[in-house]
């Protein structure tokens, strides 16, 4: 299989994710700021409250952020509906849109780097231009790993204490929260752990946004 597919994720076709995450950015390039429902389906549209679409919708936001293509401007809360994050473009992914390339290729450089032995990858993004990505190395210390954890706990004790979450659904995501807490420890951070923390914020709602805070906070 050519794209790296989350398991947790499987309901959404990797290629579906793909072609969203490049629609929004060559929108988001185009209109400077915008929440993911707005660039994809126009002004103030956004979908139902718990649908799959929404989850789809929390899943792309969490892969803009992960991939550092853009930047929060404000969010998460009530001042958007249903918690979603404005965003603006970052240089990579103007040098993307720019250069007509696809998200695809960062997955593709996202298996890559598991085989790496230092932090640069060089990606190139046009027949002139090359674009020197910085990802931390599988050894990557985290320094704020007091601030993690206490976020990490402060996610677990919402979930357990949200009455619209079946128990066979906030177990999972509280077993996959300290798996994270304990890498962290480790210095150790799995892309795998990370796409199961961002399967949690697509799965329930109630902390989405922390998730997303969350995964801001480890390395890349």
């Amino acid at each position: 299989m050519i794209w790296l597919v989350y398991k947790s994720l499987l309901r959404m076709k990797e290629e579906e994710k793909i072609s969203l995450l490049d629609q929004v950015l060559v929108a988001l390039d185009k209109e400077g700021t915008g929440t993911v429902p707005e660039l994809l389906d126009g002004f103030e549209k956004y979908p139902a409250n718990n649908s799959q679409k929404e989850k789809e919708y929390k899943i792309i936001e969490g892969e803009l952020v992960k991939f550092k293509l853009v930047k929060i401007l404000e969010g998460g809360d009530n001042s958007i509906p249903y918690g979603y994050f404005r965003f603006e473009i970052l240089p990579l992914g103007v040098d993307m849109v720019m250069n007509g390339i696809s998200v695809a290729r960062l997955y593709l450089n996202e298996q890559q780097r598991e085989k790496l032995n230092n932090s640069n990858y060089n990606l190139s993004v046009g027949n002139n231009s090359t674009t020197n990505l910085i990802f931390n190395s599988p050894n990557a210390s985290i320094t704020n790993k007091s601030e993690v954890v206490h976020k990490i706990k402060y996610i677990i004790n919402t979930i357990e204490n949200d009455t619209s979450v079946d128990d066979q659904t906030k177990q999972q995501a509280i077993d996959n929260l300290n798996v994270l807490a304990s890498e962290i420890e480790d210095n150790k951070v799995s892309q795998n752990s990370k796409s199961k923390i961002l399967a949690i914020g697509a799965d329930i709602a109630s902390v989405g946004s922390m998730i997303i805070s969350l995964i801001q906070l480890l390395p890349s």
